[in-house]
């Protein structure tokens, strides 16, 4: 299944403002890469988090295969979720650089991707060549 087909892609826009509004989550970014998505999400309690993950996945896997009652499709998802918290303003920029490099990848392919991740924050100790 390819998430990146327009109308998949304007399904899953809509599917994740539904949810995301319903358990109370803010979705401040998301990259659709084709076969899977990328969420930076704030939720104000646990249990929507795990609602809203719980019934975006789920949904999406109907809407995308046509699967309905009678009409099953079999397995959608390879693996669980992965999450993770983010703890400081550096893991959130390096979040926002993966996101940009998949996005670029997605579009362009994977020279694209490279160019986005050999960009350097201030942080990062630039090397002087030599030679």
């Amino acid at each position: 299944m390819n998430f990146l087909r327009a109308h998949n892609r304007l399904e899953i826009a809509a599917l994740l403002k539904r949810q995301a509004a319903r358990f109370h989550v803010r979705v401040e970014s998301w990259v659709n890469v084709g076969n899977h998505l990328h969420l930076k999400i704030r939720f104000r309690t646990r249990r929507g988090f795990q609602n809203f993950l719980r019934t975006f996945t789920a949904v999406l896997a109907r809407k995308i295969t046509g699967a309905c009652r009678g009409k099953p499709f079999g397995k959608f998802w390879d693996a669980l979720a992965f999450t993770r918290v983010l703890a400081s303003k550096r893991e959130v920029a390096n979040l926002d650089r993966y996101f940009d490099a998949n996005a670029a990848e997605a579009f362009a392919g994977p020279a694209a991707r490279e160019e986005v991740l050999a960009r350097k924050f201030p942080w990062e100790k630039r090397r002087k060549l030599t030679g």
